[in-house]
């Protein structure tokens, strides 16, 4: 952890090695997801929450195989942590005691996880992957937790993310399809064929430009009509 301003180093952990890690809204809480360099099985690590004004761990998962990334509801009331083929759902804020809200894994047909958000005002949460795209109603009322609607993507999914409202999801899909579902009606919005194989993704805060990176490039195209805006040159990425 550095301090913004000066670069000074202010916190170092070193129990396992980091793939992904979360800061809530409010910087008072980070997620570390930990996937390789735990025990004997490179994959088996846990997930730890870590209070930021103390720098100090406040809960530690059970190791399980794929802890990748994680994404806190825009309440911070809840976490949606992704694996590699699983998906958990845990309350905010976390303890020794703490429990899984609920999961999705044989649900999800041992398939990979690529991108997972919450949305609908926290109500839902929506991911994609090679199952293509899916979202959950987190409502307690729902009378089968475990259905979840397919989103209008097509084909497996090798690489997405989601607006920081969680209103719109990008996928890309291995026909180098980029799709932009809205995630408020479940619809697709628009799509267009990116130059490349998709790797990553990104939406900028306005929602008017996308990142696509693939095949050591990045270009940045106009959202709705992926007309090419720049191709960022090897400078531009360092």
């Amino acid at each position: 952890i550095f301090d913004r301003e000066t670069g000074t180093e202010e916190f170092r952990n070193s129990d396992n090695r980091i793939s992904d890690v979360a800061v809530s809204a409010d910087g008072q809480v980070m997620v570390a997801c930990g996937n390789a360099g735990y025990g004997n099985n490179s994959l088996v690590a846990p997930f730890t929450v870590w209070n930021l004004a103390t720098f100090t761990k406040v809960f530690e998962s059970t190791p399980k195989y794929g802890y990748v990334s994680a994404a806190f509801s825009a309440s911070q009331t809840r976490l949606a942590v992704r694996r590699q083929k699983a998906i958990e759902i845990w309350p905010i804020p976390l303890d020794a005691n703490s429990t899984l809200v609920r999961s999705w894994d044989s649900r999800l047909g041992g398939k990979d996880v690529t991108a997972v958000a919450f949305c609908g005002d926290d109500t839902k949460v929506a991911a994609s992957g090679l199952f293509g795209s899916k979202v959950w109603s987190l409502s307690e009322s729902n009378d089968d937790p475990d259905d979840a609607s397919d989103l209008p993507t097509v084909g497996p999914t090798n690489a997405g993310t989601f607006s920081d409202d969680g209103s719109l999801l990008v996928v890309a899909n291995q026909e180098q399809l980029v799709q932009v579902v809205d995630l408020e009606t479940e619809a697709l919005s628009h799509q267009f064929s990116a130059p490349f194989w998709v790797t990553g993704l990104a939406i900028s805060s306005d929602k008017n430009l996308i990142a696509v990176g693939g095949h050591r490039q990045v270009v940045i195209l106009d959202a709705n009509t992926g007309a090419l805006i720049k191709e960022l040159a090897q400078r531009d990425r360092q």
